[in-house]
This record gives structure tokens, sequence and C-alpha cells, in this order.
């Protein structure tokens, strides 16, 4: 569960303002964790699919999250809150299946990174021996 008061304009959250009594309500709990991690794996996704990393399975849960958001958003402001419940229930497992996949997208990209990090600095040691490698007295340092 993530509970980040998030926004369109701030995706990954503002936080909640603590008071000095140290309480902190959240109403409408499942619609808050929906939107939040709704905002939060479509940002995420979307910095990723900008550098061309795609997912056929993300794109298609997150359709249908927003899809059951607006559904949800639609009862809730009629004041229909079961109805609302149930989608929001529906839209934050949709959602969770997202920012799983999302979050292996982004392990996966820093893992290999890792790998070729791991093998460019013995190559480029090696390299510089084979390419560059000078005898006498123009050698350079």
């Amino acid at each position: 569960m993530v509970l980040l008061n998030a926004s369109e304009e701030y995706p990954e959250g503002r936080g909640f303002y603590m008071p000095e009594r140290g309480e902190v309500v959240v109403y409408a709990t499942t619609r808050r964790f929906a939107l939040d991690m709704y905002y939060l794996s479509k940002s995420r996704y979307g910095r990723l699919s900008s550098l061309f990393l795609r997912n056929f399975f993300i794109e298609k849960f997150l359709k249908e999250a927003e899809e059951s958001l607006k559904r949800a958003e639609q009862y809730f402001k009629q004041r229909k809150y079961r109805d609302a419940y149930a989608l929001y229930i529906i839209a934050w497992n949709e959602i969770s299946h997202t920012y799983s996949g999302v979050m292996s997208m982004i392990y996966d990209t820093l893992n290999v990174n890792l790998i070729f990090f791991v093998f460019l600095i013995p190559f480029s040691f090696f390299g510089g021996f084979l390419f560059f490698r000078g005898e006498g007295g123009g050698r350079s340092t």
C-alpha cells in the first residue's frame, strides 16, 4: 500500500500535513490508495515509455484501471459509495499489477546497466592497451 497524496501535477505525491496533535485522518482511504497508486504508476511508466521501454500488459492494466477509476469517481460524486468502493477495489487490484510490472522494468533496467558497467571497466582498460599502445620515446602518458 502506498499513501502519497498524489495528483496529476505531483504524481510522486506531496505527503500529508501532520498537525500538532499528531493525527492524520484520511477519508475514503480505498479511493486515496487507488488514486495514489494510479498516478505513481502512470508517471513512472510514462518515463519508461518515453525511453522506448514498453510493455503491453502494463498498458492494458493501466487502461483498465483508468476506466475503473473514472466509473468509480462518477459513483463517488453521485454518492453511491457502495458501487464506488467496489470499483476502487477493482482499480486498486489492476493498479497493483501495473505497479509491480513498472517496478520490475525499472529493476531490470538497473541490473542490465550494472552488468554493462562491470564489463566496461576491464574492457576499456585492456582496449586502451590494444588500440593506443605506444613504444619508445613517442609514447604519450
